[in-house]
């Protein structure tokens, strides 16, 4: 099982709706456990729009993306927000890490849907990608439990 994909193409291609249609998919193949615990992958759709938040973003662009990911966890339910002093972009994923390490999700694993993050991508890739190598770190650490795909990477020409 693949832990990350990319989905690339031009402006108003389908992008978006297809991370959409694969959220929307995901919740029939959901079951409850006996324990109230989600069996199989939770779809979390994640964005990383910067106009969100363009201040956040222009301060720090990874704790922007990580502070995105973390509220999306929270809002969909995999993981409780009882950690208000995650502030920094470490602190986060770690936190995010250590809960699904320790099964104290609402899950067995999570597949973020990552959309709109272009200018994300753009700032990371200028900086020798840590973000990237932080998204993949956190799917590897947890033996696949979290994986991403992400949407969309641009071409400045489109």
């Amino acid at each position: 099982m693949a832990s990350s994909a990319v989905l690339y193409g031009g402006r108003r291609l389908g992008k978006s709706s297809l991370l959409n249609q694969i959220l929307e998919e995901s919740k029939t193949h959901l079951q409850k456990g006996l324990d109230g615990k989600l069996l199989g992958e939770l779809a979390v759709y994640v964005s990383l729009l910067s106009g969100n938040d363009p201040a956040g973003f222009k301060d720090n662009y990874r704790l922007f993306a990580w502070k995105s990911i973390y509220k999306a966890l929270v809002t969909a339910g995999f993981i409780s927000n009882d950690r208000p002093d995650l502030m920094s972009d470490q602190t986060i994923r770690e936190h995010i890490q250590d809960e699904i390490s320790a099964g104290r999700c609402q899950a067995d694993a999570i597949y973020l849907l990552i959309d709109e993050a272009d200018d994300v991508m753009r700032e990371d890739l200028l900086s020798n990608a840590p973000f990237l190598a932080s998204l993949q770190a956190l799917s590897d650490s947890t033996l696949g439990r979290a994986r991403i795909g992400h949407s969309p990477l641009v071409s400045p020409s489109c």
